[in-house]
């Protein structure tokens, strides 16, 4: 039975014997860092996010529809995830990045019917912001 659940109308279907899909209360991204302050300055000061709570050795933000985990560690591993976040402003957030050297790819239109950039956090993550057409 086709199901969608989400904002964005992408749909999801049952596979297999389950009847209905899984849902989740919480969706909670972990990535380690090197520089938990750096970090802070990256997704609360630059991209505006909120601190959703600290504790010692990392932290959590509130990515509206997820938490992202930070933890500190003495060797953080690359970080070769890449992380979408829908935003409401991309015009706005484009103006304040698009000199910034932790650009990835530069505001475009993609054939999926949003327009999106993305920058790199100081770990390594790439961040797309992207607002449907």
């Amino acid at each position: 039975m086709p199901r969608t659940r989400s904002k964005a109308g992408y749909g999801a279907t049952s596979v297999g014997a389950m009847s209905e899909p899984r849902e989740s209360n919480d969706v909670r991204f972990m990535v380690d860092a090197g520089d938990l302050f750096a970090a802070r300055k990256f997704w609360e000061g630059r991209l505006g996010f909120a601190i959703a709570k600290t504790f010692p050795g990392g932290m959590m933000i509130d990515l509206g529809t997820a938490i992202l985990e930070i933890f500190a560690t003495a060797d953080p591993q690359p970080n070769p995830a890449r992380l979408s976040i829908e935003v409401t402003d991309l015009d706005e957030l484009w103006a304040d990045w698009s000199e910034a050297p932790e650009v990835g790819h530069a505001l475009r239109t993609n054939r999926w019917g949003d327009r999106s950039f993305s920058v790199f956090d100081p770990n390594g993550i790439e961040v797309i912001l992207f607002q449907p057409l």
